[in-house]
């Protein structure tokens, strides 16, 4: 018989220009201390909860299993309307990539990014798309989900970056699509480790 894990998920609204109010360590990112006294006096104990996600505006960040790119991320993007999702199991990091960006769309032709290669990845980014610095080259596309329709993803035949952008095309006009993408993992050896940082948040996690 297989046993059912039942996963408490916790929603948490941060402030704007501030600190998240939390310490986390290890990886996957756990809390480790609880800064805030506002969260401190709450009915649960969040020590030891694991980081699910971060909601900002039009975008859910997960999948993040490094604690000083979380702690970036939560810099980079503390000038907007935050909320943070914490679970007390761990989540599954994709051993083939690292964070996870589900970008919600606009109705529109023009988004300003072009899409290449199979699997699809992103090719290049307008500098006057909505999207710039909010998704950038090499950046892997998961899926792209349009309501109504069947998803497009990498386990769709023909997943190349031709084709994604003709499905985008084709519901331009269609709100609340979704556009997922994943950074690559990035292995770096001894030498590249001490020259060049795993991660710039200017790159990948500000929202403008």
């Amino acid at each position: 018989m297989m046993n059912v894990v039942r996963i408490t998920k916790v929603s948490i609204d941060l402030p704007i220009n501030q600190g998240s109010g939390f310490v986390f360590s290890g990886s996957p990112p756990r809390v480790s201390q609880i800064l805030e006294s506002s969260l401190r006096e709450t009915n649960m104990n969040l020590v030891g909860y694991f980081f699910c996600s971060l909601e900002v505006p039009n975008l859910v960040i997960s999948n993040v299993v490094d604690t000083n790119r979380l702690h970036k991320i939560l810099h980079a993007n503390q000038h907007l309307l935050r909320k943070i999702i914490l679970c007390d199991h761990p989540p599954a990091p994709n051993a083939l990539h690292d964070c996870r960006y589900e970008h919600t769309l606009p109705v529109g032709l023009d988004l300003g990014i072009s899409f290449t290669g199979f699997p699809a990845q992103i090719e290049s980014v307008s500098p006057d798309s909505p999207f710039a610095r909010k998704v950038h080259p090499s950046q892997m596309v998961e899926a792209v989900v349009v309501p109504g329709q069947p998803i497009l993803n990498t386990h769709s035949p023909g997943f190349t970056g031709h084709r994604v952008r003709e499905f985008l095309d084709l519901h331009s006009s269609v709100p609340k699509r979704l556009l997922i993408v994943k950074d690559q993992l990035v292995v770096y050896t001894s030498r590249d480790r001490n020259e060049s940082a795993a991660f710039d948040s200017s790159d990948c996690c500000r929202v403008l």
